[in-house]
């Protein structure tokens, strides 16, 4: 996006206003606002999950100079979660954008749909905030919301079946 957009980031109550304004600035109206989303990308951080439209720019916390990022793709609802997804045997990163109350083992045949990878020996791992391996998402009949994933979260698709839990008595 342009950077006089970002200067005025104040003048704008919602995401969806800012993005009608900057869609007319430069001259595509015609595009459906409902499958464009915009996104911050920041220097340090780099690009955040998509923003939902109902907040405002003060909530996003946005300021002047901020460069955003404005792509095709659905803006998330309140019910849906943004997670990445990496998967070290295809060696890309993916974006998705699910309910929250989807259960692990169904995000976890999304995923692998996406990547391209066949079989029932697979498991997700969290992230640490240097992209290592964090912690096991072991019970794939819990749901996203239940297992508390933040938003723009991190997951490893990784291969090989989880060991069996034993009880040390």
């Amino acid at each position: 996006v342009e950077s006089g957009f970002a200067s005025f980031l104040f003048l704008y109550e919602s995401v969806r206003l800012l993005k009608i304004a900057i869609l007319s600035a430069v001259g595509n109206v015609e595009d459906d606002l409902d499958c464009l989303r915009l996104r911050a990308d920041d220097e340090s951080e780099g690009l955040s999950p998509p923003v939902r439209e109902h907040l405002s720019i003060s909530e996003l916390g946005w300021s002047s100079g901020q460069q955003l990022v404005l792509e095709r793709g659905k803006p998330p609802t309140l019910d849906e979660i943004c997670l990445n997804v990496t998967s070290r045997v295809r060696g890309s990163t993916e974006l998705f954008v699910v309910s929250r109350s989807l259960r692990i083992g169904d995000f976890m045949s999304l995923a692998m749909k996406r990547f391209d990878l066949a079989g029932d020996k697979w498991h997700f791992c969290r992230t640490n905030w240097c992209g290592e391996e964090a912690g096991l998402l072991e019970d794939k009949e819990t749901s996203l919301e239940t297992e508390k994933l933040k938003e723009g979260e991190t997951l490893l698709l990784l291969e090989g079946s989880l060991p069996p839990k034993v009880e040390i008595k």
